[in-house]
């Protein structure tokens, strides 16, 4: 393994029963001051703010054992050795010429451990400022004020994902012509690659100089802004010859100076070989942490290239390769991303690359009732990966109110993921392996297929509709919701309606049974954004259809008739945009659902512990926003579509009479069985209530 910080704190661990401790201390002392953590869109350092906070105490422990190891050899009466533990006593030394051990801490890990890019320099000031004021807050008296570091070569403005992060990347760029064309590199060209790898290797060599210097205590203030003249002279000179390099990449001749300078201003190029040659030399960051812009492409004024093979919509996608890009081996990376890496297919190469790169851990978080960050209305994933083996785990979408935001990430849980091709398919937000157990067999029954649902040739004989908007439930309807002028009350047009054709009528009572209740509503969380709802999703819901048994089916076309007939009991308005827009919420309709719920599971060939577990889940999750629901809706447009005045259990007798007998025997169950699943969720009605 190579002698990274990473790898020696891992020796650490193993070594602990056989080393003298002293040895384990002198590693992880070691580790500390060389592990290099990077956020790549530092904006005013609130991530780096947070490394500090964890380092600060490691490196506090490790002074703390080095002084107590110092001072048992010293009282020892046993033969030493003059030169025992010198090393831990020139560190300690060093600590001791500050006025305060605290600032020589923070100030050894700004200088040697923190590390930003951001294309804003009015942000990347601000994080300076910030990281200065944190030290400066240190001294207690005007007598212990000693020089701030100079952290410019830390912390730097310029554009994370363009520039050549490697020489190899240069040599690319050689092997193209203004025309695009490729091309052989000629001899000089050779030189001039080992030209630019010297002189990177010189720029570094200066950089550690410069660390040095500022971390020794009492140095000259001109001897700092000598060590600062002479390495920014190379590193102008050098970033002056592979932005020319690179301009020509994007096709502009870097000898005609106003496309030029426009393409410099526009682009902003970070060299990352260059700017932090040493670790990326050897191999890259240890740890690469962020909350990367969430901005469309179309809307940033610089393009692309060589970053990867394919575009994504939004730029959020192009700094998690990068950051995959930027790492070592056996590093770790973190990052906060929009929803969508979970499940849009335009980011389907993203998602397969950062679950090949290492292990992944993936958990997701809704808006409402409260959202990540307060004040802003964004769901949000978090990803955070170990460059080692290949396995990813995942957690459910988490819906919580602001007063559990304390507890929040404590609680969280993952489910380990069978190894599928999450790029095509996702990436469920799972809350157990019986969760997983029922999405592989509604994504892939693997049963004999008795039917074909959805229509894929010619106009359909029949179809189901959906509203495109959801949050406590899924709306369906073989007939569209009315829709009311808020004045008039007259019929108007309704918005975000989609539709699915069926082949044939019956189709779309099974469909509509089967998407009405917590099994759908599971699937649409599970699989979904937590808002939309996706024609893609609706349909690959209901192909599972194609592979019920005939009885199963056709119990379901039997409900969903039940639940179309008497559809107005569920009816329910939102006021929205000077519209009254109705839809179907069947939370109500338990009875009819859950038995349709249970009929899918048992024609898939799931037991009732994976059906509590859906429904004890779904439950949970509704009972977080209990508040929701229909308000302020005047009468006057709820009589507009009265309620039946049969009473449902007269209509739905005979049939869940038929339905129970089929389910009692599928599952195994009595009577009272079927009635404790059927009516499962009353405890936590019972709970909530109290």
């Amino acid at each position: 393994m190579r002698n990274t910080p990473t790898a020696q704190l891992a020796s650490c661990s193993r070594c602990q029963s056989t080393t003298r401790p002293r040895g384990v201390w002198r590693a992880i002392w070691n580790a500390l001051t060389r592990v290099s953590v990077l956020d790549p869109a530092c904006g005013s350092g609130a991530f780096l703010f947070a490394a500090l906070n964890v380092l600060e105490p490691l490196y506090s422990a490790a002074l703390q054992a080095m002084r107590g190891f110092v001072a048992d050899l010293e009282t020892s009466r046993r033969p030493r050795n003059p030169n025992a533990l010198r090393d831990f006593r020139q560190i300690l030394g060093d600590a001791a010429k500050h006025r305060s051990e605290r600032y020589y801490i923070l100030k050894s890990i700004i200088v040697n451990n923190l590390y930003g890019v951001d294309i804003m320099a009015e942000a990347v000031e601000i994080c300076r400022l910030r990281l200065f004021l944190k030290l400066a807050a240190q001294l207690e008296s005007y007598g212990q004020i000693e020089p701030l570091p100079d952290i410019d070569f830390n912390i730097q403005p310029g554009n994370t994902l363009v520039g050549f992060t490697s020489l190899d990347a240069v040599r690319r760029a050689m092997e193209v012509d203004l025309k695009g064309q490729r091309r052989m590199i000629a001899p000089e060209e050779e030189d001039a690659l080992r030209s630019i790898e010297n002189q990177a290797a010189s720029i570094a060599r200066q950089y550690h100089y410069f660390q040095q210097v500022q971390t020794e205590y009492g140095m000259g203030h001109a001897q700092l802004a000598d060590s600062k003249r002479n390495l920014q002279s190379g590193l102008d000179e050098l970033r002056g010859e592979l932005d020319a390099l690179l301009a020509k990449e994007y096709g502009v001749d870097a000898s005609k100076p106003a496309p030029y300078r426009q393409w410099q201003a526009s682009h902003q190029p970070f060299h990352w070989f260059v700017e932090f040659h040493d670790i990326m030399h050897n191999g890259g960051f240890d740890v690469v942490v962020g909350n990367p812009p969430y901005v469309s492409r179309k809307k940033v004024p610089y393009t692309f290239v060589d970053l990867s093979t394919e575009l994504f919509p939004d730029i959020y996608g192009h700094f998690v390769s990068q950051a995959m890009a930027l790492t070592s081996s056996s590093s770790r990376s973190s990052m906060i991303i929009p929803l969508s890496i979970t499940f849009s297919r335009d980011f389907a190469s993203l998602r397969q690359s950062v679950c090949d790169w290492g292990n992944s851990w993936f958990s997701s978080f809704d808006n409402i009732p409260a959202s990540l960050f307060n004040g802003v209305s964004q769901r949000c994933t978090i990803w955070i990966g170990h460059n080692v083996k290949d396995e990813a785990f995942v957690a459910p979408m988490h819906r919580w109110r602001s007063l559990y935001r304390p507890y929040l990430m404590d609680n969280l849980a993952y489910t380990s993921l069978e190894r599928v091709e999450v790029g095509p398919l996702g990436l469920p937000k799972l809350g157990s392996l019986l969760q997983q157990r029922v999405l592989r067999k509604l994504s892939s029954p693997k049963m004999g297929k008795h039917r074909s649902v959805l229509s894929l040739k010619g106009k359909p004989n029949s179809q189901i509709g959906y509203s495109q908007a959801a949050r406590n439930f899924v709306s369906v309807f073989r007939e569209n919701p009315p829709c009311l002028d808020a004045n008039s009350l007259e019929s108007v047009a309704a918005s975000k309606i989609g539709t699915l054709g069926l082949s044939k009528e019956s189709d779309s009572f099974a469909a509509l049974a089967s998407l009405s209740g917590e099994l759908g509503f599971w699937y649409w969380l599970v699989r979904g954004d937590g808002f939309d709802v996706t024609g893609w999703l609706v349909r690959d819901y209901i192909s599972m259809l194609d592979y019920l048994p005939e009885d199963n089916y056709q119990h379901l076309v039997e409900l969903g008739r039940v639940l179309d007939t008497e559809r107005n009991r569920w009816l329910v308005f939102k006021k929205n945009a000077g519209k009254y827009v109705g839809n179907f919420n069947y939370g109500e309709a338990g009875q009819i659902t859950r038995r349709a719920d249970l009929l899918v599971l048992d024609g898939l060939a799931q037991g009732k512990e994976q059906a509590i577990e859906i429904f004890e889940y779904v439950q949970r999750v509704l009972g977080i926003n209990e508040q929701a629901g229909e308000k302020g809706i005047p009468t006057t447009v709820k009589d507009l579509f009265p309620v039946p005045e049969n009473t449902l259990e007269s209509i739905t007798k005979g049939v869940f009479e038929s339905v129970d007998a089929l389910l009692i025997d599928g599952y195994g169950l009595t009577d009272e069985e079927l009635d404790f699943i059927i009516n499962y969720d009353i405890k936590y009605r019972m709970g909530r209530e109290g």
